[in-house]
């Protein structure tokens, strides 16, 4: 997955004020985190 997550933080370094850009890189992390939730007490 480190590879995916590279491509993904690569996307938005590239093209850092396309928002549009920005706005599909959010989903794709938020696709790929949906099995993680974060840790709470």
């Amino acid at each position: 997955k480190m590879d995916y997550i590279v491509g993904l933080i690569d996307r938005v370094l590239c093209d850092p004020e396309n928002e549009e850009n920005i706005a599909a890189v959010r989903r794709d992390v938020n696709a790929l985190m949906a099995d993680y939730p974060l840790f709470a007490w």
